[in-house]
């Protein structure tokens, strides 16, 4: 085998394996959609019980594991 034809298959190979290996696809892991990011409440009198739902998706193929809310 010649040494340019050489060449060309192991850059062909290494990227390849680049491609296969290294960089992750979208579709493999979890994504999160949120229908609304941000409520507004208007006026709210002290001691009044506020609840809001915020509805969450996951549009990923893998399952979307929630740890931890802050409130703000």
């Amino acid at each position: 085998m010649k040494s340019p034809v050489k060449k060309f298959y192991l850059l062909l190979i290494f990227f390849i394996y680049i491609f296969m290996f290294c960089i992750p696809t979208a579709s493999s892991t979890p994504s999160m959609k949120l229908d609304d990011f941000s409520y507004m409440a208007g006026d709210i009198i002290e001691g009044e019980e506020l609840i809001h739902e915020f509805k969450i998706s996951n549009t990923g193929d893998k399952t979307l594991v929630i740890e931890k809310i802050d409130t703000g």
